[in-house]
């Protein structure tokens, strides 16, 4: 993940700390909404109507996290 570029992944938490997760329509898998830049993030969150949901980034280099 240190070979990302940009250097950091940003996510949505909802109101309770969890990962903002979507699913297509009755589908067996869900997926975690993920973005390369803040502003993208930042723009899914106005435009999805996500209330209470907050922007977080992890650093690609940290392997931990």
């Amino acid at each position: 993940m240190s070979d990302f570029p940009g250097g950091e992944l940003y996510f949505l938490l909802d109101r309770g700390g969890g990962l903002v997760a979507y699913r297509e329509n009755v589908a067996p898998w869900a997926g975690v909404v993920a973005f390369t830049s803040e502003d993208k993030a930042l723009a899914f969150n106005r435009e999805s109507g996500c209330e209470g949901c907050e922007v977080v980034a992890v650093a690609a280099s940290d392997e931990p996290s």
